[in-house]
């Protein structure tokens, strides 16, 4: 990573993490959104994950990470990785079939990198989060196979 380019992109890294932090543990109408509304739109994409007979999955900006629940509930071993927001950890830890798969960070940050090096994934799941990495083409590194946006 380029030290010059990411200081340029640390005000905007630390404005979005302070939004999603804000969104995710005040704002009933946002959360209503990812938690309820959302369902339809993981219930396509867990068809299309079906249908493709995908194995394994990491969904990046898993928010509450509904969609990897769903996942492991039907034998998809599916990781989730958003932002260390406490009120999305503490949701994590309720969903019984995800125990343990909920990765915290940035795919911006180098730290990301050494967490998730030791696991293979055959599919990435990038919703909303594409627009704010900075270097997407940090992802295949991941050797995923499929990538659903």
């Amino acid at each position: 990573m380029n030290p010059e380019r990411h200081g340029a992109n640390e005000p905007l890294r630390t404005f979005i993490e302070e939004f999603y932090k804000e969104k995710f543990s005040f704002d009933d109408t946002f959360q209503k959104l990812y938690q309820e509304e959302r369902m339809v739109l993981y219930e396509q994409i867990l068809k299309i994950i079906k249908e493709l007979k995908i194995s394994s999955l990491l969904d990046v900006g898993c928010s509450f990470g509904l969609l990897v629940e769903r996942c492991n509930l039907e034998g998809i071993d599916a990781y989730g990785l958003d932002l260390p927001v406490d009120n999305l950890k503490k949701y994590h830890q309720n969903l019984p079939h995800s125990q343990g798969k909920f990765l915290y960070g940035s795919v911006n940050d180098n730290a990301f990198w050494e967490t998730v090096k030791p696991k293979e994934f055959e599919a990435l799941i990038i919703l909303d989060t594409l627009r704010h990495i900075s270097n997407p083409e940090n992802l295949t590194k991941l050797n995923y196979k499929y990538i659903i946006i």
